[in-house]
């Protein structure tokens, strides 16, 4: 399981399965090695959904952008696969 937050505030957003977070990783750019976020907007996260994101994680990013159209960085900590 990966945990997303809130880069800006720390706050969290819940779990995500290791499956769920392979497809972003498929999907969104990663700057380095040492990158642990991603940028996320309504239309990223229909791309994400059109790809085969779960319903939790389409619901938790939509959360996440609630309020704040325009986007919101992601981060993510814990197991990350490859």
């Amino acid at each position: 399981m990966v945990n997303l937050n809130i880069q800006a505030t720390g706050a969290p957003l819940g779990e995500i399965s290791d499956t769920d977070f392979r497809l972003l990783q498929s999907l969104l750019e990663e700057e380095g090695p040492d990158d642990c976020d991603y940028w996320i907007n309504l239309p990223t996260i229909d791309l994400i959904q059109s790809r085969g994101g779960s319903e939790q994680l389409v619901s938790l990013l939509r959360n996440a952008v609630a309020g704040t159209p325009e986007g919101v960085e992601i981060g993510f900590d814990g197991q990350t696969p490859v």
